[in-house]
């Protein structure tokens, strides 16, 4: 009975830490520390254009390959205010250069 409840409960870590991981913590998919002034390289994926600009964006798929290379503060939130006002102004640049 004890080998069952602890392979069960190892099940249950193991699940959680693959969910945890999968995109990492806060949806980060990478995060280099470069100076212990909180300074780092992030990598996370870019917010869905349908919910730029709205209460609860949506960040798009890892898979997507639409991926935000950020260099600043180590505490960035990938769907945070600072994030889409950066991706609503890079979309209107696009749109203004492409046409």
């Amino acid at each position: 009975m004890k080998n069952g409840k602890l392979f069960f409960s190892a099940v249950i870590i193991a699940t959680g830490l693959a969910a945890g991981t999968a995109f990492g913590e806060d949806s980060v998919i990478s995060r280099e520390e470069l100076s212990r002034d909180n300074y780092c390289h992030l990598t996370f994926p870019a917010i869905a254009d349908s919910s730029l600009g709205t209460d609860s964006p949506v960040l798009k798929s890892q898979d997507s390959g639409d991926v935000i290379d950020f260099y600043g503060t180590c505490d960035e939130k990938p769907a945070g205010a600072d994030q889409q006002r950066e991706q609503i102004h890079e979309d209107w640049l696009q749109k203004q250069l492409l046409g």
